[in-house]
């Protein structure tokens, strides 16, 4: 745990203690980076907060006073992150609260583990966010209820893990780059290298059975990851090298690694088309002379 983790926790647990006395709350914990115990000087403190029914905008202000806090704002009901959120100040730090309710947390599990769901909010799987945040978090109240959760959401579907693979496996042609790198399009292709490494993200998630979180931190969770390209982080930061004939290269070789652990490790997922699109020739036409 870094110390900037360490000194977040110890004020996240004071400030709890304003929700957890409240009859309608049913566990309070630290997520984000604090609850995931990497935080530094960058980080603010997030906590969130499960509830029997929608919590009122007025208690929320209450507690926050409470818990000593300033300059309270209130966001209401974000539907896309499926939480009510509110924010505040303690002792200059800025503190990022999410509430959910039971009911919200019954449909994410349903969601997950029984109908496989792999919905987006902008590049967010948010409910399995919602998954991997109760499975990470630190409580400070409510314990056996977040046990409870816990319990069912594991363990991670396989079906969950297929249907994700399936929905991430086009990289499109190989060539694309090569022309992007051949014509020096460097923007371009910096942006396109981008979402093809969040597919690769995607598909270690996958194949490791880990709820995707998010593209933040990527690089702390994908380090639980036992199923993946040899050293994938450092190959992930080498393809932002200057010379592009060198990323496209480098990446051919990535994705072909990664092809062959998915057919090995899910062989009733196929990647045949996949295969065969990320080595389809782009056309090039030759004037007669």
């Amino acid at each position: 745990m870094t110390p900037h983790a360490e000194a977040r926790l110890t004020l996240a647990e004071q400030i709890s203690q304003s929700y957890a006395s409240h009859s309608g709350v049913k566990t309070v914990f630290a997520f984000g980076s604090v609850g995931n115990r990497f935080a530094d000087d960058y980080s603010d403190l997030e906590l969130g907060v499960i509830w029997n029914h929608p919590p009122e905008s007025e208690i929320l202000k209450r507690m926050a006073a409470d818990a000593g806090g300033k300059g309270w704002a209130y966001e209401g009901f974000h539907e896309p992150k499926l939480s009510y959120g509110d924010a505040f100040t303690k002792d200059d730090l800025v503190v990022e609260c999410a509430h959910w309710t039971t009911a919200i947390m019954d449909e994410v599990i349903d969601a997950i583990m029984i109908h496989h769901d792999t919905s987006k909010n902008m590049l967010m799987y948010e409910r399995q966010a919602t998954a991997a945040t109760l499975l990470r978090c630190i409580p400070f109240a409510g314990h056996d209820y977040l046990e409870n959760l816990r319990a069912k959401l594991t363990p991670y579907p396989r079906a969950l893990a297929i249907k994700i693979l399936q929905e991430n496996l086009s990289f499109r042609p190989l060539d694309e780059f090569q022309m992007m790198a051949d014509r020096k399009e460097i923007p371009l292709f910096q942006e396109h290298l981008c979402g093809r490494i969040r597919k690769i993200h995607t598909l270690v998630f996958a194949l490791n059975s880990l709820y995707h979180l998010s593209f933040k931190w990527t690089r702390f969770f994908l380090r639980e990851a036992k199923i993946l390209p040899a050293n994938l982080e450092t190959r992930i930061d080498n393809l932002f090298d200057p010379d592009l004939q060198k990323v496209v290269k480098d990446f051919h070789e990535l994705v072909t690694e990664l092809f062959d652990l998915i057919e090995h490790y899910f062989p009733e997922v196929d990647i045949s088309e996949a295969v065969r699109s990320f080595r389809e020739p782009a056309p090039k036409w030759q004037a007669i002379t």
